[in-house]
């Protein structure tokens, strides 16, 4: 279990994106919600967004292209530790859910999941971009999280979620419409879990 307790990140608003493409992508998620607070200590589920498919993102050869479709969602948290100790709990959970480090980026997954913002927080290293990178050109992600957060400034430039979100779907001509783009299933049947 990871923890490195920071007094100072206790009321900072965090997001995590969840995604997956292979086996039962629902019943995964519904584990690694449950599971999120086994596998790192001082984390508190607050809000879980619907589910929604869309296209996995490849790159143009062959052996990509066929990918099954993704189910995503957007998680919020509270947490009390350090973004790299967040991030290695995440790691260790996708492990546990099947999911082979250090594979190819853009193969299919069991779980996905990454940190996409804590709260304000700004940060460059080897392993760890916050906000995460490509956020703002990613439906899949903006989409849930507009469901949680319409209201949420992205740093760096303090543009809220739902701004980012139309200006990306007058950009790209469709709403999240790549595959279907329906809801897989709504946050209620999720609430219970937190």
């Amino acid at each position: 279990m990871c923890s490195v307790y920071n007094p100072d990140l206790v009321n900072r608003r965090v997001f995590i994106g969840l995604g997956a493409n292979l086996g039962e992508p629902l019943k995964t998620f519904d584990s690694a919600i449950r599971a999120l607070g086994n596998y790192v200590s001082g984390v508190q589920v607050i809000a879980v967004s619907s589910a929604f498919r869309s296209r996995a993102l490849v790159r143009n050869d062959a052996a990509n292209c066929s990918q099954p479709d993704y189910c995503n969602a957007v998680i919020e948290t509270r947490v009390d530790l350090e973004p790299s100790a967040l991030l290695r709990g995440l790691q260790e959970l996708e492990v546990a859910a099947g999911r082979q480090l250090g594979g190819d980026m853009w193969g299919p997954r069991t779980l996905d999941l990454d940190l996409l913002l804590f709260g304000d927080l700004q940060q460059n290293t080897q392993g760890l971009v916050l906000p995460h990178p490509g956020i703002r050109e990613r439906e899949f992600v903006l989409e849930p999280l507009n469901q949680l957060a319409p209201d949420f400034r992205l740093p760096p430039d303090g543009t809220l979620v739902d701004k980012v979100l139309a200006r990306l779907r007058l950009r790209t001509a469709k709403p999240l419409d790549v595959s279907g783009g329906e809801i897989l299933e709504s946050r209620n049947d999720w609430l219970s879990l937190v």
